[in-house]
């Protein structure tokens, strides 16, 4: 499945860019943990959120859906 990642914050700064797209068999938010940890090893020791269609998703979920925004923290005020 071609996911379009879209990454905010400082996860942009990392991984240089805004917007990619990963081709991923049947993802789960643990493959595309792996899968980014692989690309981008800062990644790892980053926290972050991984949300599937405006909703935070975690652990063995699947994702059913091609349109992924990884969240860094946020602090209000």
């Amino acid at each position: 499945m071609k996911l379009e990642i879209n990454y905010y914050g400082i996860l942009s700064e990392i991984t240089g860019q805004t917007k990619e797209i990963l081709e991923i068999e049947n993802p789960t938010h643990s493959l595309l943990l792996i899968t980014l940890h692989e690309r981008y090893p800062q990644l790892k020791t980053t926290p972050f959120k991984v949300a599937v269609e405006n909703q935070i998703i975690d652990d063995d979920a699947p994702i059913t859906n091609h349109n992924i925004a990884l969240l860094p923290p946020f602090s209000g005020g």
